[in-house]
């Protein structure tokens, strides 16, 4: 009996590491598509085929879609290809190289989604007004809170007026979540 030898695919994603933007989307610029960014190594792939006719007529199926597995920071993350359908093979010369000779194993790529490094432009903290409670939070909500010990630096002017703390401009710094 023989049987299809087993070949791997390997695919990468670059540039490895995105940003945390709110999606799940591997596509990091609207003008390009997956396969600018979803890859695999042809050599690689080639070298685990037989014979002259398989190098020559026998790849993966196109990836036509990809996405992390959600839209969360994190490190190694997976990818999903094809909405996580399988991959096969597809050939251009049915007769001298069929794909029934391989079984396919597909790797699918990883990534990491950093943390995104806000700025105070990141927020309209102009004309926000905070009455100074002792503190050295000048800007607080749920998710964001902003003090003068985590790094902040003042390039522009925070008013006072009557113990109240107003955000005028051009504050830069770290901002440090609540």
């Amino acid at each position: 009996e023989i049987k299809p030898k087993e070949i791997t695919v390997t695919y990468t994603w670059t540039p490895k590491v995105k940003p945390f933007d709110g999606t799940d989307s591997v596509i990091l610029d609207a003008t390009k598509g997956v396969t600018d960014y979803i890859k695999y190594d042809e050599n690689d792939f080639k070298d685990q085929l037989v014979t002259t006719a398989d190098k020559n007529s026998i790849t993966p199926e196109a990836v036509t879609a990809a996405a992390f597995d959600n839209a969360n920071v994190g490190t190694d993350k997976d990818i999903t290809l094809n909405g996580g359908a399988a991959i096969g093979l597809t050939t251009t010369d049915a007769a001298n190289a069929p794909i029934g000779n391989y079984v396919l194993t597909v790797i699918a790529p990883t990534g990491d989604i950093t943390a995104r490094v806000l700025t105070w432009d990141d927020f309209a903290f102009v004309g926000k007004v905070k009455r100074y409670d002792g503190t050295k939070t000048v800007y607080k909500d749920d998710n964001y809170s902003l003090t003068t010990d985590n790094g902040m630096a003042y390039t522009g002017a925070i008013a006072s007026t009557d113990g109240l703390w107003a955000v005028e401009s051009g504050i830069t710094g770290a901002l440090k979540t609540a």
